[in-house]
């Protein structure tokens, strides 16, 4: 831009905006200006600049760069939070781990865009009525305990008990039924209707039930997902899942003929 001297103005208008271009005469640069590689120029040349057009340019380059540099501190957040799956879930492949991680990723979003849900709390009367039913299979010298608590991610509530007798299946899957159909009880008297299923298992002499339910709509997903991990398992004598025709239809599972 040295030596230049303007020489006319032009503008014009376009949007409600005016634009200006500018004629210069500069002497010619050395690359056109070279005898030594049979390059000969005489006078000046002329050139015509938009200043605004240099701006916009620059806008736009920062734009793309600011937008670059946004996907790449994505790309390396998700990385981060796929290998933390990673470590929590070991055996995972990474499929799974992506899988598991846009699962956390929904639960947190409905969570936070949610209204302020607080988690119900159980009242002492459902422990006696469960009590009662497991007054004819636990072992009168072990109290049978409960916990409320979550698995991978599903709310549920465990039955510990120590049996008074070898239970066959029929017994444990009445026990079971029993369980539910109280537990469906104490939810509609609490006006409350979550979907539920429930599952035994048998280890060192102990029989646990699991309650499985889904509280809230950010829990549907792990709930159903539990669901199938149980139906699917492979049934022992250590093992036994309540099926669930109105769940089994609704997670598009095809109960097996017996």
């Amino acid at each position: 831009m040295n030596n230049m001297t303007i020489v006319g103005i032009s503008s014009n208008e376009s949007g409600g905006k005016r634009y200006t271009t500018l004629h210069v005469v500069k002497d010619f640069d050395d690359y056109q200006n070279s005898p030594e590689n049979g390059r000969f120029c005489v006078g000046q040349k002329v050139e015509a600049y938009a200043p605004g057009k240099t701006k916009r340019v620059r806008r736009v380059f920062i734009m793309i760069m600011e937008l670059f540099l946004v996907l790449f501190s994505l790309g390396i957040i998700l990385a981060a939070c796929i290998g933390c799956e990673k470590v929590v879930h070991p055996n995972n492949d990474l499929a799974e781990c992506t899988r598991q991680f846009k699962s956390d990723f929904g639960r947190v979003l409905g969570v936070l865009f949610s209204d302020n849900n607080t988690r119900h709390v159980f009242d002492a009367s459902l422990w006696e009525h469960f009590l009662g039913i497991l007054r004819e299979y636990h072992h009168e010298a072990f109290t049978p305990t409960w916990q409320a608590r979550f698995f991978d991610g599903t709310p549920q509530l465990c039955i510990f008990f120590v049996p008074n007798r070898e239970l066959a299946a029929g017994d444990l899957n009445r026990l079971c039924k029993l369980l539910c159909l109280k537990f469906s009880q104490y939810l509609s008297l609490y006006g409350l209707s979550w979907r539920l299923f429930s599952e035994y298992t048998i280890l060192d002499g102990t029989i646990s039930v699991n309650l499985f339910y889904a509280e809230f709509r950010e829990d549907l997903q792990p709930f159903f997902k539990q669901y199938r991990i149980a139906v699917r398992r492979k049934a022992t004598g250590g093992y036994g899942v309540l099926h669930d025709e109105e769940l089994d239809k609704e997670v598009n599972y095809a109960r097996p003929k017996p």
